[in-house]
């Protein structure tokens, strides 16, 4: 993308000054880039416009509340050093640990928006608080959280993460992104407490993981490592033995936006069977559903030298009708040995 250097005026840009100069008050600096079409009709053309205010709009939001958000991640780190947070003191130094991480480039921050806790343990509610949220999240109308059109309300899955053990949740929110990468955005919900250490709500944070989040070991990256740490100690496998190294392959190589996902004795029972699977190959799935019942995620493990094209589409077919759904996403791999591993993501109640 070639940079030019331009000045503004009233109707926008006025002059070209060429590829050289410096940004100043009354020159800025633009990356030009050139995009080539097929002729649209004027309802095409329209459509294409709306699309990409809506996502200039987005651009533009994260951007003027980035620093804001990273304001308000050190602030929720602050509470969790600071505040009596009644719960594990190694949870939550690990929670440290992983929301400073995200603030180290492993994770760009495209919206936040706090809830606050109405109610009691059984019947208490979440509610949007009255902070405006930041970045694309400002936006009253962009739902994390979701079921067809409707926002997922406080059901008892929810209740249970707010008044459970850990201190955040990571999963994937509803929305695409419209900034950077087509995929579905990254949900940190991060649980906030009062100054005496009573359930005050939670902080919902929406972004896309780097590419670090996936090319890096699961033992460097925290939240990570104490899930994998905690199944190989519960293996009681040494991590320098054959079975010990097996087992951190498996993990390794686990999916890893399901790896972020998962709760740990799921983790723990997927990788066991995987390592049989090592050592006894065969047809498999493993199975998690989301915990707000967005979702179900599979994992299908078939012969290589049967699997294509047709096999596959014969499985999501199969997926979609048990669990009621329909085929959101599917993740072909090619692992050592000789199977074949299929991620599916069937959608439910329009999620």
């Amino acid at each position: 993308h070639p940079i030019v250097t331009v000045r503004h005026g009233k109707a926008g840009v006025v002059e070209v000054l060429g590829d050289g100069g410096k940004e100043d008050d009354e020159h800025e600096r633009l990356s030009v880039v050139h995009v080539h079409i097929p002729r649209l009709t004027a309802e095409e053309a329209k459509s294409l416009t709306e699309r990409l205010r809506k996502m200039l709009s987005q651009v533009r939001a994260a951007v003027v509340d980035w620093k804001r958000m990273l304001a308000r991640l050190d602030q929720a780190i602050s509470e969790f050093r600071y505040s009596a947070v009644p719960l594990d003191k190694k949870s939550v130094a690990e929670a440290i640990a992983f929301l400073e991480w995200l603030r180290d480039d492993n994770f760009t921050f495209l919206g936040m928006r706090e809830f606050k806790y109405v109610g009691g343990e059984e019947s208490g509610s979440l509610e949007r608080a009255d902070k405006p949220g930041l970045g694309i999240l400002s936006d009253p109308d962009v739902l994390v959280l979701r079921r067809g059109t409707e926002a997922v309300t406080t059901t008892p899955e929810i209740r249970a993460f707010l008044h459970g053990p850990e201190p955040l949740i990571v999963t994937k929110a509803n929305a695409k992104s419209l900034v950077h990468r087509r995929i579905y955005l990254d949900y940190v919900g991060v649980k906030t407490y009062t100054a005496k250490g009573a359930l005050a709500g939670e902080l919902r944070i929406v972004g896309l993981f780097t590419s670090t989040a996936y090319t890096r070991s699961v033992m460097k990256i925290p939240y990570l490592r104490s899930k994998a740490e905690t199944i190989i100690a519960k293996s009681g496998f040494n991590p320098n033995d054959h079975s010990g190294k097996a087992l951190i392959n498996v993990l390794e190589s686990y999916p890893r936006d399901e790896f972020f996902q998962v709760p740990v004795p799921v983790l723990r029972k997927h990788a066991n069977a995987i390592l049989g699977l090592v050592e006894r190959p065969r047809i498999r799935a493993l199975v998690r559903a989301d915990q707000f019942d967005r979702f179900v995620s599979i994992l299908v493990f078939v012969p290589r030298d049967r699997y294509d094209s047709v096999v596959r589409e014969k499985i999501g077919a199969y997926l979609k009708t048990v669990f009621e759904g329909r085929l959101s996403a599917y993740y072909p791999a090619f692992p050592e040995g000789g199977l074949a591993r299929v991620h599916f993501i069937i959608g439910r109640s329009g999620g």
